[in-house]
């Protein structure tokens, strides 16, 4: 009896941790699989993870209580002599098989552990870090998987009886399958292997042909008739044949089963199945099977699944889908009835290739980029009430709504003229945008510019249409807009700020605000977009600190890697920029303050870039060292040549073709391969003697190497011109046809030269000529539009001039627009004009009234004789 009544709460507790073994193992499988699909886990998912595990860790404390009573019981057991040997042998058994079964779960349970405080951290996943987490993890599984395959093996299903009509489905061989079919009726029904499939999950799974749709068709039918339950049968992975049709992407597969079975839908309600068909769809990125069966959802009562469709539409990059959801159905986009709301937010503040900002184009693809139209009918949903979700994204044409005929009412002939020319025109224009179309390239471009503009909607969509109070907006908008900042995505930052203007007063744990992860990460569009815009965030930057005393400055010293700009020299030379532009911006106060370890902004750079300017020393030098010494070999050469004269000279010394063109030809190019030659051995010397010093990458030394690199460029085409003209010259003329060899011959270094050092030469024209790191404010811009609006309406400047000199670009067309024929205007509008163009342009409209008083004054001050204007950097 004694025995007994310790077994039985002994059963009980092992009956227990067999259940939390079970949730442990359910939990590791489920993260397991998110890591091998290499996908990024969303906050719910994390929190969802952690409070499972963290709920498993109590559970098991609890029953360290009653096991610690277990063992003292059975320890004095083993000494009461009043039980039998057998008893207590077999108590004591079952306690050591109850302590094994515990450990089991404190080890599943430490590695769920490890991973949801990489979760709490909210680290992102590398490939290697996943691997190193679904090791474990597959270890832990594999109990699960055994008990899994202990499951089939207790299936009554013959396989062998089976096989002929499963490597027929996969072969789709049809013929096969009828005459299989046609031996076996009750194959329609029965499982056919130990996954439990049945034929139709096998079927829907292989490539789609109209034999196959036909055979689906037939037996879909036959099913009906007899057995239509047949269709809702589940197998292991609890999915339907419908399920693994739309996951397969196999769209005529579902168009059979959804038209002929037209319960289909309520089966996942009987079954309480959480994903719909389109949901698995929409995982797998099956576009066109999406859009078939969304209309074919009803909505209207599976609304608490459509959150979870928005989801994964986001997720899968079907934007355009996603996009139609929540034009369709716009409480979606409402925090109170989209339960994925704060996930949704936070993965789009992390897809930063779905954005504008996020991508770098050359400049025929950004040129493409801009122009090209948009046409939204490929991601088309055929909604029940005919709705479609493009009405507001129409094709980007240029449209006139302006009727002509009303405009000028006197000349209707005319206007109806122009109108047919406005659509001939676009209809030429569309056509060639179509052909276009047919280009990979082109289309590709077209593709992500669509991308960008449905993801951007999209944020609008969920971020513009709430009144955001303080507290819900450190809620809901707090890590997105951080994220975003920390990412650079630009448009979801300003659509933030639109929505909640205080946004940029959220700070990370760290003590950082948008602004702050901006310039220490480098995203000078989310910078420009601070500083132009918002002004309190701007100001108040310069006096705030973060945890460590640091202030933006000190940011701007620290070193981020770039994945932008190739080679170490130009990513110091591109730090540089980047530092002293965020110096220009702010107070000069800031310069000289201390962090917590008493270092200064400066001190902070030097430190951080230390390896990276030992780095790009190594590399100028080691290019410096190769080029000059092909650059000294070319002068040996070319010297040498320059007294070995071809054809011979005459008794007096004077060569015998002195009066011919290819002599003309090779003594031109033996001077100028010697003078090019010597002047690139020059600059190399230059670059090997510099001091290397932090400003030296900002200049002196790009300058110094483009000059190098042109001149070796220019001594190496001459010398091989030079050799042509010499070869042509000592052989007889009956072998002119060598001289098109010979040229031929001698593009060939030339060409791969440039092949191989032209894209390193224009990045350093880039980076070292090209704009500024850091684009113009508004009020930059007006202060030189309204400095020259005033100054234009003088008659005399009363022997004052007005000095620009700002780092920032204005707008040439403004200033082209201008008839400013006054001579005392010649220096400044030649200055801004040199400038404009070393710097660049941005198309900006101006007025003669600008809204900013402060460079209002300034320009008026100077413009009336009161003294000389500096206008620059005005913040």
């Amino acid at each position: 009896m004694e025995s007994a009544s310790v077994s039985r709460p002994v059963e009980d507790l092992e009956g227990k941790i067999n259940q939390l073994l079970d949730q442990a193992l359910y939990t590791t499988q489920m993260i397991s699989k998110h890591c091998k699909l290499n996908q990024e886990n969303t906050d719910m998912e994390r929190a969802s993870i952690s409070h499972h595990v963290e709920d498993l860790e109590d559970k098991i404390k609890q029953l360290l209580v009653p096991l610690s009573t277990t063992q003292m019981i059975t320890y004095h057991f083993k000494h009461n002599r009043e039980i039998t040997d057998m008893e207590r042998t077999s108590i004591s058994h079952h306690i050591k098989d109850l302590e094994g079964k515990i450990n089991q779960v404190l080890e599943a349970l430490s590695t769920t552990h490890m991973i949801t405080k990489h979760y709490k951290l909210n680290r992102e996943n590398i490939h290697m870090k996943k691997a190193s987490i679904s090791h474990p993890v597959e270890d832990h599984e594999d109990d699960l998987k055994k008990r899994t395959e202990k499951r089939m093996k207790e299936s009554a299903v013959n396989i062998g009886h089976y096989r002929p009509l499963i490597r027929a489905i996969q072969e789709n061989d049809v013929k096969a399958q009828k005459h299989f079919l046609d031996k076996t009726p009750d194959a329609m029904k029965a499982e056919i292997d130990e996954f439990g499939n049945i034929i139709f999950h096998l079927i829907v799974q292989q490539s789609v042909n109209s034999e196959s749709v036909e055979l689906l068709k037939g037996l879909v039918s036959k099913v009906l008739v007899d057995s239509p339950a047949t269709l809702e049968i589940l197998n292991v992975n609890n999915m339907t044949a419908l399920d693994i049709a739309a996951s397969a992407g196999n769209t005529e597969a579902v168009k059979v089963f959804v038209k002929k079975y037209k319960r289909w839908s309520s089966v996942y309600k009987e079954n309480q199945l959480d994903l719909l068909p389109v949901h698995h769809a929409a995982f797998w990125g099956r576009k066109e099977t999406v859009r078939y069966l969304l209309p074919k959802t009803d909505w209207t009562k599976e609304f608490d699944s459509g959150a979870e469709l928005l989801r994964i539409l986001i997720k899968s990059n079907l934007h355009g889908i996603a996009l139609g959801v929540l034009k369709h159905y716009p409480k979606l986009a409402l925090r109170e009835e989209n339960n994925c709301w704060n996930e949704i937010v936070q993965m789009l503040s992390e897809k930063y290739l779905a954005f504008t900002s996020g991508i770098r184009l050359g400049f025929w693809e950004n040129l493409i980029y801009h122009y090209i139209p948009l046409k939204y009918d490929h991601d088309h949903v055929a909604w029940p009430n005919g709705d479609s979700e493009d009405e507001d994204l129409e094709m980007q044409n240029p449209k006139c709504s302006t009727n002509c005929s009303e405009e000028f009412p006197t000349l209707p002939q005319i206007a109806s003229t122009i109108d047919a020319l406005k659509k001939s025109l676009n209809i030429v224009l569309s056509l060639l945008w179509n052909a276009l179309h047919l280009v990979p390239s082109i289309k590709h471009i077209h593709d992500r510019k669509l991308m960008h503009t449905q993801t951007l909607e999209i944020v609008r969509q969920m971020i513009s249409k709430v009144d955001w109070t303080y507290k819900e907006a450190s809620e809901r908008l707090k890590k997105p807009v951080l994220t975003a900042a920390r990412f650079g995505i630009q448009e979801f930052v300003d659509e933030v700020l639109k929505a909640y203007p205080n946004s940029g007063l959220f700070y990370d744990e760290k003590g950082r605000n948008i602004f702050l992860l901006a310039v220490l990460y480098r995203k000078e569009k989310v910078f420009s977009l601070i500083h132009d815009q918002v002004a309190s965030i701007r100001d108040h930057n310069n006096y705030i600190n973060d945890e460590e005393s640091r202030n933006i400055l000190h940011l701007a010293g620290e070193l981020v890697p770039s994945r932008h700009v190739p080679g170490a020299a130009l990513q110091m030379q591109r730090e540089m920029q980047w530092f002293k532009g965020i110096e220009r911006h702010f107070q000069p106060f800031l310069q000289e303050q201390r962090n917590k370890i008493d270092q200064t902004p400066g001190d902070v750079f030097t430190e951080k870039h230390k390896k990276l300017m030992e780095d790009g020393e190594k590399w100028m030098r080691d290019t410096a060292t190769s080029c000059s010494v092909v650059a000294a070999l070319i002068i040996t050469i070319v010297f040498a040549a320059a007294f070995t004269v071809p054809g011979g000279i005459n008794s007096d010394g004077i060569p015998n073709y002195l009066n011919g063109t290819y002599f003309r030809i090779f003594a031109i190019s033996v001077a100028i391969s010697l003078f090019a030659s010597t002047t690139s051995v020059q600059m190399f010397l230059g670059m090997l003697t510099s001091r290397y010093a932090e400003e030296d990458f900002l200049e002196a030394l790009p300058r110094k190497l483009v000059i190098g690199l042109i001149t070796l460029f220019m001594s190496s085409s001459s010398m091989m011109v030079a050799f042509g003209a010499a070869f042509c010259i000592a052989i007889s003329h009956p072998w002119k046809w060598v001289i098109i060899l010979i040229c031929l011959l001698g593009c060939l270094p030339v060409t791969l030269f440039a092949w191989l050092q032209f894209p390193l030469l224009v990045d350093i024209l880039k980076y070292t000529y090209g704009p500024d790191i850091l684009k113009p404010t508004t009020t930059e811009i007006r202060a030189i539009a309204t400095a020259c609006e005033l100054c234009a309406s003088k008659s005399e400047l009363n022997g004052k001039k007005i000095v620009i000199r700002s780092d920032s670009m204005a707008a040439v067309s403004w200033i082209n627009s201008k008839e400013l024929g006054n001579s005392n205007l010649t220096h400044l509008i030649y200055y801004i004009r040199s400038t404009l163009l070393r710097l660049g342009q941005v198309s900006v409209e101006f007025s003669s009234r600008t809204t900013n008083s402060y460079a209002d004054s300034l320009a008026k001050k100077g413009a009336e004789g009161e003294g000389d204007i500096l206008i620059r950097s005005i913040s």
